[in-house]
């Protein structure tokens, strides 16, 4: 079995929800009273960052792919943390969290995918 990524069509769609989970993630993070300390968009879409959606694109080896996609779950995990933790509007911030396991969840879905071809 190869360790070469093949993007199926299947996979091009979990990420096309992996970005709108992030784009609406930061639209609910913009209204939030407290600033987010992480910033996911930066960590997601940055060209400088080791987990940027640009490098993990341009990813080839399946394992290396995966290895990025978890790094990108531990910045969702360390978000989900510090939400829970601060102080406002709970509905809000219930909502930011909901946000974050969706965005989580296709994380997850997205390595279970490259891990099937």
């Amino acid at each position: 079995m190869s360790n070469r990524l093949i993007i199926s069509e299947k996979i091009a769609h979990t990420l096309i929800q992996v970005c709108q989970d992030v784009k609406e993630f930061l639209r609910l993070s913009e209204l939030h009273a407290e600033p987010v300390k992480i910033n996911l968009g930066l960590a997601l879409f940055s060209e400088e960052s080791s987990g940027g959606i640009i490098e993990f694109l341009n990813t080839e080896n399946k394992t290396e792919f995966i290895n990025k996609t978890q790094l990108i779950i531990k910045h969702v995990e360390m978000l989900g943390k510090h939400y829970k933790e601060l102080i406002g509007d709970p509905g809000h911030k219930d909502k930011i969290q909901a946000q974050l396991y969706e965005l989580k969840y296709h994380l997850q879905e997205l390595i279970m995918e490259v891990q099937a071809i």
